[in-house]
């Protein structure tokens, strides 16, 4: 079980950070257009300025239900990787403290 809270822990912990600087892309992107555009959406993002990111709308769309697809390409940016980063960075943390805790590797 520690291997896998570690594993877990570090995972979402990395996840954290990606979305923080997801976040920060955002603020840029919208400072860039005159702050005109505080709702962009995480498809617009996507579509218009990471590109490179895109995939993640395919991928979603093959392994997740249609609504919770849209909800999530729906919401605000700078709204959506906030929150991301705050319930990962917490989960993260408290998967990293369990695996601390356990002495052995196996229970």
């Amino acid at each position: 079980m520690r291997v896998i809270f570690l594993i877990i822990g570090w995972v979402l912990t990395i996840g954290a950070l990606v979305n923080v600087a997801m976040a920060a892309a955002a603020l840029y992107f919208i400072g860039a257009g005159g702050f005109s555009d505080w709702g962009m959406t995480v498809e617009t993002m996507m579509r218009e300025h990471t590109t490179f990111l895109a995939w993640t709308r395919d991928v979603a769309d093959m392994i997740l239900p249609a609504n919770i697809v849209q909800f999530f390409f729906d919401s605000p940016a700078l709204v959506l990787f906030p929150a991301r980063a705050i319930i990962a960075g917490v989960l993260g943390s408290w998967a990293l403290k369990a695996g601390r805790r356990r002495n052995s590797i196996i229970v």
